[in-house]
């Protein structure tokens, strides 16, 4: 597992296309394993993370938490810990913490992500992208992406921030394996929308919408500002349409 841990900081996929925070957060929790590792076994591996010293100094933080906790034994107030490293890593707005019978009795666990507040922590400069996706000077694919946003806003419509973050997640995952914007043939397929088959383009334009609602500051190595414009006054247009009639 630590090893897989390894492979996904450092994977140039996961830095090209993962959102800056959860990618900073993942690091740090796998961090807080390596050590826990290394006091188990006597064998260290953080050099192997290529992590920055920031990230390295909220990981011990995060360990010597964890060792005050098992010290005091304090084992059935763990939520708490979890909680205050959620804060500090800015992970609180994609979960929530409830009563074990609310949970059972909850329809869904996505339903009580709680919306928290917008992402300020700075772990590291954001990522120079090594292949930027842009359409600027081809008006073929300007408009293509321009009808895809405009599909994944009416879809989204109505739809809670829990469902959105769920789609425009999965698709940031599938993109660690790489998608492919240029081949209209490939067809991709997503859990969060079940019953369809999507082109990598319209993967892309899918997860560049969803993102603008989870955190429009994220850079997702997708230059599709103006065409989600275009898509956008052309959503709001149908929608004032139907309101008159």
């Amino acid at each position: 597992m630590l090893k897989e841990y390894i492979d996904a900081a450092r994977s140039k996929k996961v830095i090209e296309y993962a959102p800056l925070n959860i990618r900073t957060a993942n690091v740090i929790l796998s961090l807080v394993h390596c050590f826990q590792f290394r006091d188990l076994f006597g064998y260290d591996m953080e050099h192997l993370f290529k992590a920055n010293p920031k990230q390295i100094k909220i990981a011990k933080e995060f360990y010597n938490d964890y060792l005050q906790f098992k010290k005091n034994d304090k084992a059935t107030e763990a939520h708490h810990l979890i909680q205050k490293w959620a804060i500090v890593l800015n992970m609180e707005k994609y979960f929530s913490l409830i009563e074990e019978n609310e949970y059972r009795l909850s329809k869904t666990t996505t339903e009580n992500i709680e919306q928290g507040t917008e992402h300020v922590m700075e772990a590291e400069a954001s990522p120079a992208h090594t292949e930027q996706v842009d359409f600027a000077g081809e008006p073929a694919g300007q408009a293509a992406v321009t009808m895809y946003c405009l599909s994944a806003l009416q879809y989204f419509e109505g739809m809670g921030l829990p469902e959105i973050q769920q789609c425009g997640f999965e698709i940031g995952l599938l993109g660690t394996e790489g998608i492919d914007s240029r081949d209209h043939n490939k067809k991709y397929t997503l859990k969060s929308i079940p019953d369809k088959e999507f082109t990598g383009l319209q993967l892309l334009s899918y997860m560049y919408v969803a993102f603008q609602h989870i955190d429009p500051s994220l850079n997702t190595g997708l230059n599709f500002k103006q065409e989600f414009q275009a898509a956008k006054e052309i959503y709001e247009k149908e929608n004032r349409d139907t309101r008159n009639n």
